[in-house]
């Protein structure tokens, strides 16, 4: 039986329990299991910055960096499913979705440039042209393809349509994309303590 999704908060902490019920990762409380495990890192990476503990805090806001991108990922995959199954395209679903795919296309391009491009291509909002059936697979495939070269642990993501949205497990990249990081830490930070304040 599908968990109700919780609600409350804002911003990336609302995003993620929004999704964790489609794609089966909500904890038994309802809440998102990346939201879980984000509030334990920051408040483990708030004793490190105290601390001025910089090693564990820089593998700290490593890890956080890449689970803020899990639920720009899940809503980007659920309105590439959502917008193919419209006849028209679905005008406000491929709206969010192209919002959402352009927030992690940095991501993409430093992990794959070549599905970067395919998914920029393929989902280029343009009012009087929605996204055929086949744009939406290729961006589909490519965005699948490139979720383990990102260093997205798949088991966060979940399941799309009973079906693993990557097949194999997340591996390390190098660099990062530390204003990216810096903002949405930020904003995911102001939703959780919304969240726990209500």
């Amino acid at each position: 039986m599908a968990k109700e999704a919780k609600k409350g908060g804002m911003m990336m902490y609302s995003i993620a329990n929004e999704q964790c019920n489609q794609f089966g990762v909500c904890t038994n409380s309802g809440g998102a299991k990346v939201n879980e495990r984000l509030i334990t890192l920051l408040y483990a990476g708030r004793s490190e910055l105290t601390a001025v503990n910089c090693p564990p805090l820089h593998k700290t806001a490593k890890e956080i960096e890449m689970l803020l991108q899990v639920p720009l990922i899940q809503s980007t995959l659920s309105h590439m499913l959502n917008t193919g199954s419209k006849p028209s395209g679905g005008g406000g679903s491929f709206g969010a979705l192209y919002a959402f795919s352009r927030s992690i296309l940095p991501y993409i391009e430093e992990a794959d440039r070549e599905a970067a491009q395919v998914i920029a291509r393929n989902i280029d909002f343009q009012l009087q042209n929605q996204p055929s059936n086949d744009s939406l697979d290729a961006a589909t495939k490519a965005l699948k393809g490139t979720i383990p070269k990102m260093g997205v642990d798949c088991d966060l993501v979940g399941r799309l349509d009973g079906r693993n949205v990557c097949a194999s497990p997340a591996s390390s990249r190098s660099g990062s994309v530390f204003w990216s990081l810096l903002l949405c830490a930020g904003l995911s930070l102001l939703g959780m303590v919304v969240a726990i304040v209500l």
